[in-house]
């Protein structure tokens, strides 16, 4: 049965509300400072001792009192005594608030999850709520004061400058050096790499230097695209989760072409980037189609860098993708879709057959629709042949937000151990759901259900949990965002998308590279010209206002305009990451 539109809808952004960012307001100097020195954190490889607990400490730290491995890490799971402190000491908080209209009396002291977070822990937190309009100017002004938050939520995109030299500069705390006060999230890096093994490139900056804590997730929060499977019942076409290949789904387009085709329908849309998600229209040419920058999506090909949107691979689905122009098959207002939102009104009069989105945007989309038996399901990432390994873009995603904490914090043994509290069993449990009764309850077979309070909010679920539970760091139980009537049929469709068995990642960038700052200075002055020759060129080979007989002149033109330049630049800094691996 449909639930009512009002929750639905609001479910949609689910997951994007629930990064954080903080503000500081002291706490005692003396008495920190002195927790500080009675624990100084051992420097070096994880295999040195670390300090012995002391008794008489007013802090439950879990320095030296886990287990260790061979490997200097913990071996599992630490669970803290609570509360870690009874001092009363306060940290600051910057955090990105998009709804702070629903904050109780526009302070965060002042709700309920915040309260019983402070009693358990014995840790106050001050926040400093920001918008995406001044997310940027305030932190600046806080840098200008010499005077950043303790905690700064997404802090690498805050602070102009590379993790590396924020450390050096003493702008953030170089983790690594607390590594003894952080047991459980050191654990949790090691047991997630062995999913996705750039994690640990991309949390070690070098063997003893960490800046980022990361927020992990059950399960990736990712997108795809949906066939309507009611037309695909009533034309005997199998389910969509069956469809596996690129040349499987023009079969099922061109049958909604013949069966529903005219001037009010059609079998699918792209948008005005083509994709919204890079690799994930057309997976088994290992490119993306999005056109609006060149080189903003890259691959390396057997050492050698590539640009999406310049290679052999993008000639080929660029040709596919123009013929199903060509015969008709793609709604031609697509330039008008700039998200997966804006094709809710094309949905709701019943004409689109192949759609993207998060598994949040299913309902929305069935409930709009003016056909009561609408009904979208996932396809998996197409394949150009049954066998054929995917190789870009597709890796297991096990993190979505992080932490940088400023290196000026009064006590870092103590907000450290608090920040490692939030990845126990215990402490991403309660930040995940929050109070019971406020925004979970169990059902009737014992499991747990987001209240009423949380599904009919004028905010919306995702907003109104972005309040009143956390989610910000620890592990984060994507489960909780579809925890009503119905809601597991959409969870599922996660499931849809898992590449693991025929995913080989060949093509991919290392995500944890950078160019220098001369370097990068040189390709922002190139990138320019050579972003808009590109879109306006890629679209024009799309719908045939330029001829694909002309690709070779269109690379042609790219690299006389700079682009050769830009592949030296990254070849010579590559080569160097390369050879420092």
């Amino acid at each position: 049965m449909k639930r009512t539109f009002a929750l639905i809808l609001a479910i949609v952004i689910a997951v994007a509300l629930l990064n954080g960012c903080g503000q500081k307001t002291g706490g005692n100097a003396e008495v920190t400072n002195t927790a500080a020195a009675e624990q100084t954190p051992a420097q070096g490889t994880p295999e040195q001792s670390t300090p012995e607990p002391d008794p008489e400490s007013p802090y439950n730290f879990a320095v030296g009192k886990y287990e260790t491995g061979p490997d200097g890490w913990a071996t599992g799971l630490y669970s803290y005594e609570l509360p870690l402190a009874t001092t009363d000491e306060t940290f600051s908080y910057y955090v990105l608030n998009f709804t702070p209209q629903y904050i109780p009396d526009n302070d965060m002291q002042a709700v309920p999850y915040v309260q019983e977070k402070a009693v358990m822990t014995g840790v106050n937190i001050e926040y400093i709520l920001c918008t995406m309009e001044n997310v940027s100017t305030m932190f600046s002004v806080m840098m200008a004061s010499d005077d950043i938050p303790d905690i700064v939520s997404m802090g690498n995109n805050r602070i102009g400058m590379s993790m590396e030299e924020a450390i050096n500069e003493n702008w953030y705390c170089n983790i690594y050096d607390y590594k003894e006060y952080m047991p459980n999230y050191f654990y949790l890096v090691q047991e997630y790499a062995k999913e996705s093994p750039s994690l640990l490139r991309n949390t070690f900056i070098h063997d003893d230097m960490v800046g980022m804590i990361w927020t992990f997730i059950n399960v990736a929060p990712e997108e795809g695209w949906y066939l309507r499977q009611d037309w695909m019942d009533e034309l005997n076409l199998g389910k969509a989760g069956d469809v596996t290949t690129i040349d499987e789904l023009y079969d099922v387009l061109t049958a909604f072409k013949a069966a529903y085709g005219d001037n009010e329908h059609w079998p699918m849309t792209v948008f005005a980037w083509f994709e919204l998600s890079p690799g994930r229209l057309f997976s088994g040419y290992n490119t993306s189609l999005w056109n609006i920058i060149i080189g903003y999506y890259k691959r390396v090909n057997e050492g050698k860098v590539e640009f999406c949107g310049a290679t052999d691979d993008d000639l080929a689905a660029m040709t596919r993708l123009h013929q199903w122009w060509d015969e008709g098959l793609i709604d031609p207002n697509y330039s008008s879709y700039m998200d997966s939102i804006m094709i809710n009104s094309v949905v709701a009069q019943d004409r689109l057959g192949y759609v993207f989105g998060a598994p949040t945007s299913v309902p929305v989309w069935e409930e709009l629709c003016v056909d009561p038996d609408c009904r979208y399901e996932p396809t998996p990432r197409l394949r150009l042949y049954e066998d054929q390994e995917l190789q870009w873009n597709l890796g297991k995603a096990v993190t979505f937000s992080m932490w940088t904490i400023s290196a000026k914090c009064a006590n870092l043994p103590l907000v450290l151990s608090w920040t490692d509290w939030h990845y126990s069993t215990e402490g991403s449990d309660f930040c995940t759901w929050g109070l019971e009764g406020s925004t979970w309850e169990y059902d009737d077979a014992g499991e747990r259900m987001l209240t009423e309070f949380v599904l009919e909010h004028p905010a919306g679920p995702s907003s109104i949990l972005s309040i009143y539970a956390g989610g910000d760091v620890g592990v984060f139980d994507l489960r909780r965002n579809f925890a009503y009537d119905g809601g597991e049929r959409f969870y599922a469709m996660y499931n849809v998308w898992d590449v693991s068995e025929y995913y080989g990642g060949k093509l991919d960038f290392p995500a944890d590279f950078t160019l220098s700052a001369e370097a990068g200075n040189e390709v922002t002055a190139l990138s320019g010209d050579l972003s808009t020759y590109y879109a306006e060129n890629y679209n024009a080979f799309f719908d045939g206002s330029r001829p694909l007989s002309e690709w070779d002149d269109y690379i042609a033109s790219l690299m006389e305009m700079g682009l050769e330049r830009v592949y030296e630049i990254y070849q010579s800094e590559l080569d160097v990451y390369y050879s420092a691996q």
